[in-house]
């Protein structure tokens, strides 16, 4: 395995000729070139720093690294003529006749840099801020204005500083998370123009709009002190944004829910017990603990991919409505889900009941192999018949005039009986439904079929985000979809580029989604010419993340290439992109030595027919500007210097306490020349002592699984770190995972133990959320603790046999092993 080695831009990045001038990155960071932090630049584009050097041009793309400032004075500093947005074409407001600093190119501010302008700014490209980045326009009168064309994004603990206007006018796009962003006032200066973001603006004056932009196009999220403001000023737009969800939409303040059967780590055909949320929010779906009411892993169900199987009899039961963040009677909400349903019985997705088993339903109506939830309540057995089927089916459901939009407001339907406050606060959300008893008897609602996957998000999905989510699901399940079916690359006859799909695009009403990343590493956001029904998304081959070095490489620049392989779908043409690979967590990316390859003509990337595109690095994110993709282009990351190898992926290091010692777990993707591992442990990370060592596989192509124990572990918190080394003796090191432990200490009484189901303790001044359970894997399992005046009660009867450990988290933070048989 090759080390893991971080290389940061060195000073101005010099490319090779075969590079366009609009690929160079600017880079301003310590090196030959530059022996000064701060730059200011005068009128004439020649800089004010010791030593000289060039400002960039204006298409050129810039990023200002840690303890680095650039002071723009002068409408002229890129060595142009300032420019106005009057002659530009993107429609008149105050001040869009007047000059502007202007720049096409991207500007990032890394954490510990600085960007400030003392004349009006217009920037039209990609624009990032980064946490502990400052960006301020703070010059004289209305020198102070900030015109945005691009994309901004602002990140919370950057600081974001306007003077006086900041406008938004064409295709602009901000997310803005800092929560004191300063100016005068806001300007909608487009009707296509979106702010939005979890942050706050602290205004001198108004939100005002020109061009037929509106008070819709700011989220309502995003919060404005306003003291001119009336009422219909105030941002009134609802928007799902966020990139890292479903398909790339969405993120966990809004993805409530994100059920995955490939998430199940468990043999096929035995029981399903939990069922985790990827959404980020840590909603877990757990069973009962009665064997004939859980659902059955099915390994192999759907183009390789693994469902949960339910009898009729099975569900799952996620908690009380309010854990998926719902406000009854207000709340939008949006659904997907792939499943199929192969019994007569009618297939309850997701129901709403309390103990009496009364149901809020989401049933399934197939209409062309893409189906619609329709809810409503049981107790009708007429309502909602589906047709029995072994075919698997993408289906989802938003909210609109002619469904209900909230839990409770089906109550009138329900089968005589009453919703009121009983049933919010004991109701439970289930996957699948628990058999009917009571008023839904016989009535036959429970699911007889398979669940691959289910999400929700506390929002409304638009129509470009409902059909980039489809193709998503209906390409890794490979479900034909009869309507816009735009993402082909999951064909055999494309090569099954099945994974971790995303997208953005723009539907035929307008609406759009132009940001996304989903659950990979690649991010492709900000394009320059998007109209109605123009998408572009991707996935890729689910080649682990690691080099090759074959004939597929060319070896006079590029000396090799990452194994994963991407593909593209583009319908129309969406422009050029920014594209981002995202190796925060997996092993430190690399710097100026890093070329996004396209293959267009489909032979590979050794004959360069694209011309390999450099970009830029910062905290573990590498950015490509101004990309144009092609319908069917595959791309991938090369290397340029084999003496900086390209990152290899370290899948996963874990440590657990268990009963007696501490369970240590990591799997790699590959391995090259892996001598052995060494786990190292330390309590206060300064002083690391080895704990043990485990062979490598040496030169291995598969993803590999590793697992040992630390046998004698510090009490307390503890750190622990894996150590790679390979034959030659060069060593790399993951990132540090933390645990507690507390040894054995029974000083609390516990009686009986062993016992069949029921152990009881002494109170003595504990609580009920003192009592932690773990199984013997280290996992926390959800129990039953019941107090009465001197005695606290746990109640293991729906968990296997076995043995468990018990952590007292009061003071005494004992743990206390408990035997169930």
């Amino acid at each position: 395995m090759k080390p893991l080695i971080k290389v940061l831009f060195l000073g101005l990045v010099v490319m090779p000729s075969l590079l366009s001038a609009q690929t160079t990155y600017y880079s301003f960071a310590t090196g030959d070139w530059e022996d000064n932090t701060s730059w200011t630049l005068t009128s004439d584009g020649s800089s004010g720093a010791v030593g000289g050097g060039i400002f960039p041009g204006r298409a050129d793309n810039v990023v200002i690294r840690s303890g680095h400032t650039i002071t723009i004075d002068d409408t002229g500093d890129n060595g142009s003529v300032g420019q106005t947005a009057d002659a530009l074409g993107f429609g008149t407001f105050p001040g869009s006749g007047s000059a502007a600093f202007y720049q096409t190119g991207d500007v990032i501010v890394s954490n510990g840099g600085t960007f400030t302008s003392s004349v009006r700014t217009m920037l039209a490209g990609l624009i990032t801020v980064e946490g502990g980045g400052t960006f301020s326009v703070t010059g004289t009168a209305n020198d102070r204005d900030l015109f945005l064309l691009g994309s901004l994004t602002v990140e919370t603990t950057a600081t974001f500083d306007i003077g006086n206007d900041f406008v938004l006018a064409g295709n602009s796009f901000a997310i803005i998370n800092n929560s004191s962003v300063s100016g005068d006032d806001i300007f909608i200066a487009s009707a296509n123009a979106l702010l939005c973001g979890d942050g706050t603006a602290t205004l001198g004056s108004s939100i005002d709009y020109f061009n037929s932009g509106t008070s819709d196009q700011i989220c309502s999220s995003f919060s404005v002190v306003c003291p001119d403001c009336g009422g219909g000023d105030l941002p009134s737009g609802v928007f799902l944004t966020g990139n890292t969800g479903p398909g790339g939409i969405g993120d966990a303040t809004n993805n409530e829910l994100w059920l995955r059967a490939s998430d199940i780590n468990q043999a096929d055909a035995t029981a399903v017990t939990s069922w985790s949320d990827a959404s980020g929010n840590g909603l877990t779906a757990n069973s009962s603990g009665v064997g004939s009411e859980e659902p059955t892993f099915q390994a192999n169900s759907v183009n390789g991919f693994p469902s949960v199987n339910f009898d009729g009899d099975d569900f799952l039961n996620l908690g009380n409505p309010a854990s998926l963040n719902f406000t009854p009677g207000t709340d939008s909400w949006s659904f997907l889900a792939v499943y199929n349903v192969a019994g007569a019985l009618q297939g309850t997705l997701l129901s709403k009941a309390t103990q009496a088993d009364r149901h809020y339903q989401y049933t399934i109506d197939e209409v062309s192999g893409i189906s619609y939830f329709t809810a409503f309540i049981g107790g009708d057995a007429t309502i909602g018949s589906i047709v029995a089927t072994d075919d698997w089916f993408v289906s989802s459901c938003i909210n609109d005039d002619s469904q209900k939009d909230s839990w409770t407001n089906e109550g009138p339907n329900f089968a005589g009986e009453t919703i009121g406050g009983d049933i919010n606060a004991a109701a439970e959300v289930l996957i699948g439904a628990r058999r009917a008893s009571g008023p839904t008897t016989g009535t036959g609602f429970q699911l007889t079929g398979d669940i691959a996957e289910i999400m929700m998000w506390d929002g409304e999905l638009n129509d470009a985000q409902r059909i980039i989510a489809t193709n998503y699901l209906a390409a890794k399940y490979n479900i034909a979809l009869a309507d816009n079916d735009l993402y082909l690359m999951d064909e055999t006859s494309n090569g099954d580029f099945d994974f971790e799909i995303a997208g953005i695009g723009q539907a035929a009403d307008g609406s759009n989604h132009f940001d996304a990343k989903g659950s990979g590493v690649v991010r492709m956001w900000n394009p320059s010419d998007l109209d109605n029904n123009e998408f572009l998304i991707w996935g890729h081959d689910n080649t682990a993340l690691s080099t090759t070095q074959t004939t597929d490489v060319d070896g006079t620049i590029i000396e090799e290439r990452l194994s994963r392989i991407w593909r593209v779908s583009e319908t129309g043409d969406v422009g050029t992109v920014s594209i981002s690979f995202d190796f925060s967590s997996l092993a430190d990316p690399l710097g100026s030595n890093l070329r996004l390859l396209i293959d267009r003509n489909g032979d590979g990337f050794f004959d360069n027919d694209v011309i390999p595109i450099a970009g830029s690095e910062s905290n573990d994110i590498v950015t490509f500007s101004n990309v144009d993709f092609q319908d069917g282009d595959r791309f991938t990351l090369g290397n340029t210097n084999l003496s900086i190898p390209l990152p290899v992926e370290l899948l996963s290091f874990t440590a657990a306490p268990t009963v007696s010692a501490v369970q240590l777990n990591w799997q790699t993707a590959t391995e090259t020349n892996n001598d052995f591992f060494t786990v190292e442990r330390s309590k206060n990370l300064d002083h690391w002592f080895e704990v043990s060592r485990v062979d490598g596989m040496g030169n291995h192509s598969s993803i590999s699984s590793y697992e040992t124990k630390d046998r004698n572990p510090l009490q307390g918190t503890s750190y622990y770190r894996l150590k790679q080394t390979d034959f030659d003796g060069t060593s790399s090191y993951s990132s540090i995972v933390s645990v507690e432990w507390f040894g054995i200490e029974p000083t609390i009484a516990v009686w009986p133990n062993p016992s069949a189901s029921i152990f009881r303790i002494r109170k003595e001044g504990l609580a009920s959320s003192d009592i932690l359970i773990y199984d013997n894997t280290g996992k926390k399992i959800d129990v039953t603790v019941e107090i009465d005046p001197s005695i606290l009660t746990i109640n293991l009867s729906d968990q296997p046999n076995g043995v468990y450990l018990m952590r007292i988290g009061n003071a005494s933070n004992q743990n206390i092993k408990l035997i169930k048989n």
